[in-house]
C-alpha cells in the first residue's frame, strides 16, 4: 500500500522552481519599457524646470529694464532703440521708446492733441528642447507714459559777467515805468540778454515763469543813488515761426537795498510748440557798472 502511494506521488509531481526563458524575456521587456518611460519623464521634467527658470529670468530682466525707463522723466524718455545683455550673457534685452500722439479732430471739441510715449521691452534667449532642438524665445512688455499734466523746466547761469545796461530810448526819464519800458524792442535782445533758455510745450499751457538775478556793483559805486532801480522784462520767441512776444515789466527793484532781483510772469494759454525764453534786466540810470552774478529761471507749465 505504501508502495502504491509512493508511485502515485511521483506521478503527480510538482512544477520545478525558477522562471522559464519566456518569462525572463517578458520581464526584461517590461523593465526596459519602465526604464525608458522613467527616463523620458526625468528628461522632460528637467526640460520643463529649465524652461521655467529661463522664462522667470527673462521676465526679471524685462521688468528691470521697464522699471528703469519708467523712472525717467517724460523728457528723459528719448525716442530710440537701446540694446544690451544681462550679467549672465545669455539674455539679450532691447528697449524701444516711441513718441506717439492721440489726435483729436475738430468735431471732438478737444483743444489738445495728447502726446504720450510708448516703452516696449523685449528679452530674448535661446533654449534647448527635450529632443535636442534649439529654439529662440522672447518675453515682451509694453507700457505707456502719458504727457504730464504739470511740467517744470529750470535753467541756471552761474557765474555770468553780463552787464545790466541802461536803455535811454526805452527809459527817457529817470523814473522808468512799465509803459515806457515796454518800448524795448525785440532787436535789443542780443545785447540785453542776461539769460536765455529753450523749452517746449506739447499741449496748450499756462506758464508761470519765476526768475531771479543776483548782482554785483563795480566801478563808481558812490555814484549810484538809493533811488536807482533795476527793471526786468521777458520775451518768448516761437522757434518755428520766429514770432516774439514781450511780457510787461513786473518789478522795479532798488539797486542798493536789494542786490537780488526776483520776479514772476504769467503767460496764459501758450500754444504747443518750441520756444526760446529770454529775460533781460536793465537800469533806469547810467551810473556805475552793475553785473549779473547768478541767474536762475524756473518755468512751471500747467496744461489747459
Amino acid at each position: 500500500m505504501a508502495k502504491n502511494q509512493l508511485m502515485s506521488t511521483r506521478n503527480k509531481g510538482t512544477r520545478p522552481s525558477g522562471f522559464t526563458l519566456l518569462e525572463v524575456l517578458v520581464s526584461l521587456v517590461l523593465i526596459g519599457v519602465g526604464i525608458y518611460f522613467s527616463t523620458r519623464i526625468f528628461v522632460t521634467g528637467k526640460y520643463f524646470i529649465k524652461e521655467t527658470e529661463n522664462k522667470s529670468r527673462a521676465m526679471e530682466v524685462a521688468n528691470q529694464k521697464m522699471n528703469e525707463y519708467l523712472t525717467k522723466s517724460y523728457e528723459g524718455l528719448v525716442a530710440g532703440t537701446y540694446n544690451g545683455t544681462d550679467t549672465t550673457g545669455l539674455f539679450n534685452w532691447q528697449v524701444k521708446v516711441a513718441a506717439q500722439v492721440i489726435n483729436h479732430n475738430a468735431a471732438s471739441g478737444k483743444v489738445n492733441d495728447i502726446p504720450y510715449k510708448e516703452i516696449a521691452v523685449v528679452c530674448s534667449y535661446s533654449e534647448q528642447k527635450a529632443n535636442g532642438e534649439t529654439i529662440n524665445k522672447v518675453v515682451r512688455l509694453v507700457n505707456l507714459v502719458p504727457y504730464p499734466y504739470m511740467h517744470l523746466f529750470s535753467s541756471t547761469d552761474s557765474p555770468t559777467t553780463t552787464e545790466v545796461k541802461y536803455y535811454s530810448a526805452a527809459c527817457p526819464s529817470s523814473a522808468c515805468n512799465a509803459t515806457s519800458a515796454a518800448k524795448i524792442a525785440a532787436t535789443n535782445l542780443n545785447d540785453a540778454t542776461i539769460v536765455k533758455t529753450d523749452f517746449s510745450t506739447k499741449v496748450r499751457s499756462d506758464l508761470q515763469i519765476f526768475y531771479n538775478l543776483s548782482i554785483d556793483i563795480t566801478g563808481d559805486k558812490a555814484s549810484i543813488d538809493d533811488a536807482d532801480l533795476l527793471f526786468s522784462k521777458c520775451f518768448i520767441t516761437n522757434k518755428n515761426t520766429g514770432t516774439t512776444t514781450a511780457y510787461e515789466i513786473q518789478t522795479g527793484t532798488p539797486v542798493i537795498s536789494q542786490p537780488t532781483v526776483n520776479n514772476v510772469v504769467i503767460v496764459p494759454k501758450l500754444a504747443a510748440g518750441d520756444y526760446t525764453l529770454r529775460v533781460i534786466w536793465f537800469k533806469d540810470h547810467n551810473r556805475g557798472v552793475i553785473v549779473g552774478k547768478r541767474v536762475n529761471i524756473i518755468i512751471f507749465q500747467l496744461e489747459t
